[in-house]
């Protein structure tokens, strides 16, 4: 193998048999073997997603909260119009 793997996930290396052959594998490192089984079945690492589902979240949410602020402030600002001087 030409480098290290320490991260979870689905790596394909080259592996060389003899001068002329040679054969690609993909290896699957993984916390345990059910959570190999399920990357081999997804095709991806687990975290991974997770990262993701959880950027996708914080993303909602820091939208939710700005339609928030945004309602807020329009309510306020037809509240002040509708007040008499």
């Amino acid at each position: 193998m030409d480098r290290n793997y320490k991260l979870l996930g689905l790596y394909p290396v080259k592996i060389w048999l003899h001068p002329e052959v040679a054969v690609s594998i993909t290896i699957n490192i993984a916390r345990s073997v059910e959570e190999a089984k399920i990357q081999e079945e997804k095709g991806e690492a687990l975290i991974v997603k997770s990262d993701r589902e959880q950027e996708a979240a914080s993303l909602a949410e820091a939208a939710i909260k700005k339609v928030e602020a945004e309602e807020k402030a329009r309510l306020a600002a037809e509240a002040a119009a509708e007040q008499p001087a």
